[in-house]
């Protein structure tokens, strides 16, 4: 019997293949004298090619998808990037800070508020959009007139999504949050203890784990293969765990991305709701630096 040193391994094109198993067989005393062209023999050669290049084909693909430079798939980035502490940047609200006056009040209030999440409108170049701000503000009057100096407003609207804890959670169940273009730097969660009472302060995101104790209230964030961000919680020992009947609040600004950049105020309006109850013919919105910054989610 020849050796098999006779088989060549440097190819994967089908031709080349069946031609170095033909010349395998042929150097084998058993098949020497055998035409292979046109028998049953050549059907059973072409079935064991096309077994040697799909098999060759699927170890090659598989092989590169464990490396971050010749990976293709984002699901196979996303997992690799996930051993050096990377999260994929989400979606990017445009962002605006404007200044606010308020006079001519129904009270005279120590402290005019403007709550987290107040709903502005804005018109961009004859196109409609929703801008909120994500933190609250508060300032007091100068001559009777209440100014807030630099709001920064996101672009999007504001959702919201609940999930209750079952019995016995591990660290190892993911929350998903379901919108893909959600801007993951407005996220915020909160925690409803036993599903009774308020919601607690939020927690936090973690950025630095060797900061994070047992009773720390942090969240962890990841993208999962199909693309959607979600978030988990620790184990008691790196992060706080939830618990059976905890309701989960995870608060979050869905986004049109690069729709609402402009490069000028000028093509900017504004009106908006209420604040602390007066209307908007006491209030003047002006434009201080103009939406900016919106992205789409980090390709590939």
């Amino acid at each position: 019997m020849a050796a098999n040193s006779s088989i060549q391994l440097t190819s994967l094109d089908f031709d080349t293949l069946k031609s170095n198993f033909l010349t395998y067989l042929q150097s084998q005393s058993t098949f020497q004298d055998y035409n292979f062209e046109g028998s049953a023999l050549n059907t059973l050669v072409d079935l064991l090619t096309y077994n040697t290049q799909y098999n060759a084909y699927y170890l090659n693909m598989v092989s590169n998808e464990m490396f971050l430079d010749t990976a293709i798939k984002r699901s196979s980035v996303v997992s690799l990037a996930k051993q050096i502490s990377y999260t994929p940047r989400s979606m990017r609200a445009a962002q605006a800070i404007v200044s606010i006056a308020v006079s001519n009040t129904i009270s005279t209030p120590t402290y005019l508020v403007l709550p987290a999440f107040t709903l502005f409108n804005s018109i961009i170049d004859g196109t409609s959009y929703t801008f909120y701000n994500i933190n609250a503000y508060s300032t007091t009057s100068i001559a009777g007139t209440y100014t807030f100096p630099a709001v920064t407003l996101y672009q999007g609207r504001q959702l919201s999504y609940y999930y209750t804890v079952q019995p016995n959670p591990a660290p190892t169940v993911r929350y998903q949050i379901p919108n893909i273009n959600v801007d993951t730097t407005t996220l915020q969660v909160q925690i409803q203890y036993g599903g009774v009472g308020g919601f607690s302060a939020p927690w936090s995101q973690v950025t630095d784990i060797t900061n994070v104790t047992g009773d720390s209230q942090v969240f962890f964030l990841q993208e999962n293969t199909s693309g959607y961000y979600e978030i988990f919680f620790g184990d008691n020992v790196i992060g706080k765990n939830v618990n059976a009947g905890d309701v989960i609040q995870i608060l979050y600004m869905v986004t049109d991305g690069t729709s609402a950049n402009v490069s000028t105020v000028a093509s900017v309006s504004w009106s908006t709701n209420t604040i602390d109850g007066e209307s908007s013919a006491n209030r003047v919105i002006t434009t201080l630096s103009a939406p900016s910054g919106g992205a789409s989610q980090e390709d590939i």
